[in-house]
C-alpha cells in the first residue's frame, strides 16, 4: 500500500513538472502585451552607428529603443525602384512622459522628420501610438527623390523620463512611381487633394452582430463593417478592421446607452470616458481629417427624470487621394485601416465592470481615382519580392507569412505537447508498477 502510494505522488510530482516545462516557454512568448497588440514582426539588430547602419527591406520590423539619452538608432533603406515613394513608420506602447523621435534623410538632406507623444495621464497607454514620414515629392530632381539610400534615424524623444528598453515596429512601403508624371499636377489625370472642410456621414447602425472578444491588435482585429456590439472593460482595447480602397472613406461611430450608477446615493451624472481611434495603413493612430468628429466622452449614468443622453463617438478618414500626399493630407494610402474603441484606465472612483456599446463601421463611396503606376504593375512593395495593390501586410517573420502559427497557437501546441509528455510518463509509471 504505501509503494504504492509513493508511486502515486513520485508520479503526480513529475506530472506537474513536465507540464511547466512544456508551457514555459509558451507562456513567455505570449505574455509580451506588446507583441499581442503590435503584431508579429522579426527583431532586427540595431546600430548606433550612422557609418554602419542596420539595413532594412520592405516590411514590418522589431526593435527596442533604449533612454533618451542613448544614441538614435540608425537604419538604412535601398531603393528597388528608381525615383519611388518610401513610407516609413514606428509605432508601439507608450508609458507617460515618453515619446519618440523619426527622420529620414538622403545624405545631408532632410527628408521628412515626426515625432509622438504618449497621453501624460496614463489613462490610455493601452492604445498605440505611431509616427511616420512619407519620403514623396512631385519634383523628381528632389535629391530625396533620386537617392538610391536613405537613412533612417529612431530614437526616445529627448524629454522622455521613462526608464527601461522600449518596443517599437517599424513598417517600411516602397510606391512606384506614376506612370505618366504629369497626373501628380493639376493636369493629370488624378483627383486633387480633399478638400479642408469635408463633413463626417455618420453611419446609420444596421443589422446587430455580437462579438464577445473583438481583436485585441492588429494582427487578430475583428473584421469590422456593419454594426457590432461587445462590451469593454477598464483599460481595455478593441480593434476592428477594414479595407479602405482608392477615392473611399471609413466612417464610424459608437452608441452607449446611459448605465446604472455603480452607487446608487452618488450625486456623479457620468462615469468612465471611451474614446474612438483610426489607424492608417502604415499603422499609425492618425487624428481624424474630417468635421463634426467626437472621439471622446463620458458615458451618462441613468437619473430619476430620464433625461440621461446616450454617448455617441465618431471618427473618420478619407477619401483615399494619391495627391493627398503633396497638400499635407493625412489619407493618401489605401489598405487597411483599423477603428480602435478604448476604455480609460480605471480612475478612484467605483466603475461599472463593463461597459456595452455597438460601433458602426462603413466604407462609403466607389473605388475611383487609382493612380497608373511605372510599368503598370501593383504599386506597392510591402515585403521584399512582394508587389501589392495597397499597402497593407509586411510581417517578416516566418510564423506570420505562413499565416498560421501565432502566440496563441503557440500556448495551444504547448498545451497539447505537455498534456503528450504527461501521457508517456504515465504509461511509463504504469508500466513500472505492474
Amino acid at each position: 500500500m504505501n509503494s504504492t502510494s509513493a508511486r502515486a505522488r513520485r508520479l503526480r510530482a513529475v506530472t506537474a513538472l513536465a507540464l511547466v516545462a512544456a508551457l514555459l516557454p509558451w507562456t513567455r512568448a505570449d505574455a509580451d502585451p506588446a507583441g499581442d497588440v503590435l503584431g508579429e514582426a522579426a527583431t532586427v539588430e540595431s546600430s548606433t552607428d550612422p557609418e554602419d547602419p542596420t539595413p532594412l527591406t520592405a516590411g514590418i520590423w522589431r526593435t527596442e529603443l533604449q533612454e533618451a539619452i542613448s544614441s538614435a538608432q540608425q537604419f538604412t533603406y535601398a531603393r528597388t525602384i528608381r525615383g519611388s515613394s518610401v513610407h516609413v513608420s514606428a509605432f508601439g506602447l507608450l508609458d507617460p512622459e515618453d515619446g519618440v523621435d523619426l527622420g529620414v534623410l538622403a545624405g545631408a538632406t532632410e527628408c521628412g522628420s515626426d515625432t509622438i507623444d504618449a497621453d501624460t495621464s496614463g489613462s490610455w497607454a493601452q492604445v498605440p501610438v505611431g509616427t511616420y514620414v512619407s519620403v514623396a515629392d512631385d519634383d523628381a530632381n528632389n535629391p530625396c527623390m533620386t537617392a538610391k539610400n536613405l537613412a533612417i534615424t529612431l530614437r526616445r524623444s529627448a524629454d522622455s523620463t521613462t526608464d527601461g528598453p522600449l518596443p517599437v515596429l517599424i513598417k517600411v512601403v516602397e510606391e512606384a512611381p506614376l506612370d505618366d508624371p504629369d497626373d501628380a499636377t493639376d493636369q493629370g489625370d488624378l483627383p486633387p487633394a480633399p478638400s479642408t472642410d469635408e463633413t463626417i456621414v455618420l453611419p446609420a447602425p444596421g443589422d446587430v452582430r455580437r462579438v464577445d472578444e473583438p481583436g485585441s491588435g492588429f494582427d487578430d482585429a475583428t473584421e469590422g463593417a456593419g454594426t457590432t456590439s461587445s462590451a469593454l472593460e477598464a483599460g481595455e482595447v478593441h480593434f476592428y478592421r477594414v479595407q479602405v480602397g482608392w477615392g473611399q472613406t471609413v466612417a464610424a461611430r459608437v452608441d452607449v446607452e446611459p448605465l446604472p450608477k455603480p452607487d446608487p446615493d452618488s450625486y456623479v451624472s457620468s462615469g468612465p470616458q471611451l474614446r474612438m481611434s483610426v489607424v492608417n495603413p502604415l499603422r499609425a493612430r492618425v487624428a481624424s481629417n474630417l468635421l463634426d468628429t467626437d472621439i471622446d466622452g463620458a458615458v451618462s449614468y441613468e437619473n430619476d427624470d430620464g433625461t440621461a443622453e446616450p454617448l455617441t463617438l465618431s471618427t473618420g478618414l478619407g477619401p483615399v487621394v494619391w495627391r493627398g500626399r503633396l497638400s499635407g493630407e493625412i489619407s493618401y494610402l489605401p489598405g487597411e485601416h483599423w477603428i480602435l474603441v478604448s476604455r480609460a484606465a480605471a480612475g478612484d472612483a467605483e466603475e461599472p465592470g463593463e461597459i456595452p456599446y455597438t460601433v458602426t463601421i462603413e466604407v462609403q463611396g466607389q473605388v475611383s481615382g487609382a493612380p497608373v503606376y511605372l510599368e503598370r504593375e501593383p504599386g506597392f512593395v510591402v515585403r521584399a519580392g512582394s508587389r501589392s495593390g495597397n499597402a497593407s501586410g509586411g510581417q517578416t517573420t516566418t510564423a506570420a507569412e505562413s499565416g498560421w502559427f501565432t502566440a496563441r497557437r503557440g500556448l495551444g501546441a504547448g498545451l497539447v505537447a505537455g498534456g503528450l509528455v504527461c501521457l508517456l510518463l504515465g504509461a511509463v509509471q504504469i508500466r513500472r508498477s505492474r
